[in-house]
């Protein structure tokens, strides 16, 4: 009997999550999820379909989403951007809320345990995130950097808890 074969494909994962928000927010953990969440049918959803992104895992103040490539999901990440901080503009600062961005492109081997792995280094990455920021690991960037219009910053290699190797970090620069 022949060796069944793992099939194995490459996917972006984005995720999404407020890292600050305004002082009178930051003290009502309730009304910044309403706002997240009311951002997120607005203006996130929308995106992410423009760019054929498909939520995986949206909790709480923060949203997990696949992309078939790395250059979908970095497009998204920035617009994402974007339209946050027009919003922030046009809110009273009891609404204005700050995502960090984070995208990493990983092989996904299992459709479970491959998106875990993926996502385990987006979600490590968001943590490290400044309010306003896109964060991408070097996989990501490998295959954006020359398919797009942005400046990058190298961080470094950083060691992520829970990740056997370092991983290379850029910021995307210029964010509002």
């Amino acid at each position: 009997m022949a060796e069944e074969r793992t099939q194995r494909r490459l996917v972006a994962i984005l995720v999404a999550e407020v890292v600050t928000s305004s002082r009178p927010t930051k003290r009502n953990d309730v009304l910044t999820l309403a706002v997240f969440e009311s951002c997120r049918k607005a203006m996130l959803d929308p995106l992410f379909v423009r760019y054929a992104g498909r939520v995986l895992r949206a909790v709480g103040d923060g949203v997990l989403v696949e992309f078939a490539n790395a250059v979908n999901a970095v497009q998204c990440a920035i617009e994402l951007q974007q339209g946050m901080a027009a919003v922030n503009r046009d809110h009273l600062d009891e609404r204005r809320i700050m995502l960090g961005v984070a995208v990493n492109l990983g092989e996904v081997w299992s459709e479970d345990a491959g998106r875990a792995s993926a996502g385990d280094i987006a979600i490590r990455l968001v943590g490290l995130a400044e309010p306003g920021d896109i964060l991408i690991s070097g996989s990501a960037y490998d295959h954006v950097r020359n398919k797009i219009t942005a400046a990058f910053e190298d961080l470094g290699a950083r060691n992520l808890k829970n990740i056997f190797e370092p991983v290379r970090v850029y910021r995307i620069a210029g964010m509002p």
